[in-house]
């Protein structure tokens, strides 16, 4: 019994180191921006954003003028989503690296439920070790 309680805890702690490793790479942050997108979720959109600091204008907050000016973006997003049946699944292609690996390039498609496909190019860019969408 001790034999399997011991495989069954390894087992579990292999599962959730795998699970971990692979959530902040450019592909799963392409597809975790995009499916913010589609969902209308302006808090994860906008926390996967890299605004550099010549984009910062003095005394405005630029995520809050952006944040205004995507949500509608959005909400026609999630309205063409609607109109093909919904989201079936967010697919994103391997990522392309520069030669120090800090920046990435990904194709992110989106499968509609009616068959119906979107493709979209990311730019991303790591910062501080976590991988954000480029608004360069």
């Amino acid at each position: 019994m001790k034999l399997v309680v011991k495989f069954l805890g390894i087992f579990m702690l292999s599962l959730m180191v795998f699970a971990c490793t692979n959530n902040d790479s450019p592909e799963a942050v392409g597809e975790k921006f995009t499916k913010a997108g589609y969902s209308v979720d302006m808090d994860t959109f906008m926390d996967l954003l890299y605004i550099s600091d010549d984009m910062q204008e003095d005394g405005v907050d630029i995520k809050i003028l952006l944040k205004s000016k995507f949500k509608s973006v959005l909400d026609e997003s999630a309205k063409m989503a609607k109109n093909h049946g919904g989201i079936d699944k967010i697919v994103s292609s391997p990522a392309e690296y520069n030669s120090d690996k800090t920046i990435a390039h990904v194709e992110v498609t989106v499968s509609f439920k009616d068959g119906a496909q979107k493709k979209s190019s990311l730019d991303l860019i790591k910062i501080d070790g976590k991988w954000l969408i480029n608004m360069k």
